[in-house]
C-alpha cells in the first residue's frame, strides 16, 4: 500500500468526508475477488463492495496486480492505477 496525496477528505459542512483509502480497499477487494477491474459489472457488488470504478486488475505470470486509486473521478482514478499498475508490472 502507498498512499499518494492524501488519505481522507474530511468532513465540512456540506460533506460527510470520504475516506478515500477505504474506497480504494474496496475497489481492490472487488478485483481481488471477480479478476476484472472495479465497476466492470461482472456481478452485482456484494456488502462492503459499491462497484465503483478506477481500481485495474492485471494477470502477471503465476500472480494478478491490483493497483487501485480513489481522490479524483472514476475516469481519473482508472487512470492513476493504470500509472500504477505499470510501475507493480516492472517491480514484478
Amino acid at each position: 500500500m502507498v498512499v499518494v496525496g492524501r488519505m481522507k477528505d474530511p468532513p465540512t459542512a456540506g460533506s460527510k468526508g470520504a475516506n478515500l483509502l477505504g474506497i480504494a480497499y474496496a475497489k481492490a477487494t472487488e478485483m481481488a475477488d471477480t479478476l476484472w477491474d472495479s465497476g466492470a459489472g461482472t456481478r452485482p457488488p456484494m456488502v462492503g463492495e459499491f462497484g465503483w470504478q478506477g481500481g485495474v486488475i492485471a494477470h502477471s505470470g503465476a500472480d494478478y496486480l491490483i493497483a487501485a486509486f480513489s481522490g479524483v473521478k472514476s475516469e481519473d482514478d482508472a487512470q492513476v492505477s493504470r500509472a500504477g499498475l505499470e510501475v507493480l508490472k516492472r517491480l514484478n
